[in-house]
């Protein structure tokens, strides 16, 4: 097997990886063990501790913070047990991480801690969210970390594209602690890129597991590269919807686009680097474009969208 010889650094651009292609990418038991194989210093991806230095190295935010916060770096949100340093000194040997860890001795799925990484003297418990709601027994995973390790600094986060209300237990815990922090997959991701040498995508590069690693980055960038998309949709439906007209946002794999529904044809919006493109389609069976322009602001867009008949 041979690394692909046109295998470039990840783009901030849609190209399909073998994640989305077997339609794991928003699944979190799979997407959550490819996080566990990129954590283990001695796998062969050949990155030691890279992904779990840049965890430890990424701004966390509260939970139930407003959008905007500045944040801190994780490695200074560590729960010290008694007697230990505020400061920690991390010893990285010894690491072990697992999986789906039971938590009262029984698999019951909703008191399992997504992903748990133990090193000589530090323990991470990773509450992993990529589409459902936050809605676990966080007072549950954390008694667990501290009976279990309780001589260790201990890290408690919540890893989600992006920040979540928390619902039902998790609100309940978020009442009265407020130990588990926030880390946004991407910003995660940003600080591995960081991270990894210049060289390891390189070519010449004789460590063919870095294709997954390349894959797993590039999911990462194109989940966010598609909300911004979903963003820039949702700003222009706010937009021409206060003007009176109906629209809906179609998702698809790269972003999507706005609908917008006239007598005898369809408009359809697209974000196109950091321009809008505006369609004109005829209706089914025909379904054919008819017009096609590029509008830079939502003033032009709404101008076209209500002189359009």
């Amino acid at each position: 097997m041979k690394m692909n010889s046109k295998l470039k650094y990840p783009q901030a651009h849609l190209n399909k990886t073998y994640l989305e292609i077997l339609k794991v990418h928003n699944k979190e038991v799979p997407m959550a063990n490819m996080l566990a194989y990129l954590f283990k210093p001695d796998e062969n991806h050949q990155l030691g501790t890279t992904f779990l230095t840049a965890l430890l190295s990424t701004t966390c935010y509260e939970i139930k913070g407003e959008k905007g916060d500045v944040g801190t770096i994780l490695k200074q949100n560590c729960v010290s047990s008694s007697g230990l340093s505020v400061t920690p000194n991390l010893n990285f040997d010894n690491i072990k991480v697992e999986t789906e860890v039971p938590t009262n001795g029984q698999k019951e799925e909703d008191k399992r801690i997504d992903i748990l990484i133990e090193a000589e003297n530090f323990v991470v418990c990773i509450e992993f969210k990529i589409d459902h709601d936050l809605d676990n027994p966080l007072e549950i995973y954390q008694t667990y970390v501290e009976e279990n390790y309780p001589n260790k600094y201990h890290y408690f986060l919540v890893l989600a594209p992006y920040r979540k209300q928390p619902i039902g237990a998790a609100e309940k815990y978020l009442k009265t602690k407020n130990d588990f922090k926030l880390v946004i997959l991407s910003h995660f991701v940003e600080q591995v890129k960081l991270s990894i040498p210049d060289h390891y995508f390189e070519e010449k590069s004789s460590n063919v597991y870095a294709q997954y690693v390349f894959d797993f980055i590039q999911t990462i960038e194109n989940r966010k590269f598609r909300n911004q998309i979903v963003n820039k949709l949702e700003d222009v439906k706010k937009t021409i919807e206060k003007a009176g007209i109906s629209s809906q946002i179609i998702r698809k794999w790269n972003g999507g686009y706005l609908l917008v529904s006239k007598k005898d044809h369809n408009l359809k919006v697209r974000v196109n680097e950091g321009t809008y493109q505006l369609e004109k389609w005829s209706f089914a069976p025909e379904n054919k474009k008819l017009e096609e322009i590029t509008l830079v602001d939502l003033a032009d867009i709404l101008k076209v969208v209500k002189s359009d008949n």
